[in-house]
């Protein structure tokens, strides 16, 4: 099966490519900060974490627990797919290193991560999928069945088009700079 970014994907299909944040809760301090275990919105980071912000009500980026880290890590890509690929037992395409020890560069266009009956790239493996050939479709992965990494997940997905011009907007400025009134938010 040819292999080709989620950009070149959606461009084959007349679709404007847009960014995804994901939000996986890493328990910092014991448990997670809200019901879900990830949260994926449609937006570029900036945005999302406003998103964020202003519909669970705290900081993305806070710190529970000091000797714990994050409350989150977080990340962008390209597309749903992209962002799920680790936590649904993908395989991941495997570098060759060169002769100076360091990893060979995928092609130009080239996912990192391979969907059931993709083959890696011409010079390149795969790996076996660290999860044991438990692999499951993004459909499946958010449905909330068991993952690895989270099991019995809680998955919640915010679309760019059920966010709210108001909740696209706001106040929320990285990383201390918190509204007074709840007024202000709501704005």
């Amino acid at each position: 099966m040819p292999l080709g970014t989620p950009k070149q994907k959606l461009k084959k299909q007349g679709k404007a490519p847009t960014k995804w944040t994901s939000f996986w809760d890493m328990h910092s301090g014991g448990s997670l900060k809200t019901e879900f275990a990830f949260i994926f919105i449609e937006a570029p980071e900036g945005e999302a974490k406003i998103v964020f912000y202003n519909r669970f009500g705290f900081n993305p980026e806070r710190i529970s627990c000091s000797c714990c880290g994050g409350d989150y890590s977080i990340d962008e890509g390209d597309s749903l797919e992209q962002m799920t690929w680790f936590h649904r037992g993908c395989r991941a395409v495997e570098q060759k290193r060169g002769e100076d020890g360091l990893c060979k560069p995928l092609p130009k266009g080239v996912n990192y991560y391979l969907e059931a009956g993709e083959d890696p790239p011409p010079g390149f493996t795969a790996s076996a999928g660290w999860r044991e050939g438990k692999y499951q479709t993004l459909a499946q992965f958010l449905k909330g069945t068991s993952t690895m990494t989270e099991p019995k997940a809680k998955i919640c997905v915010i679309r760019a088009k059920d966010i709210k011009a108001r909740i696209r907007r706001g106040c929320w400025k990285p990383p201390l700079a918190f509204p007074t009134t709840w007024s202000t938010i709501a704005g």
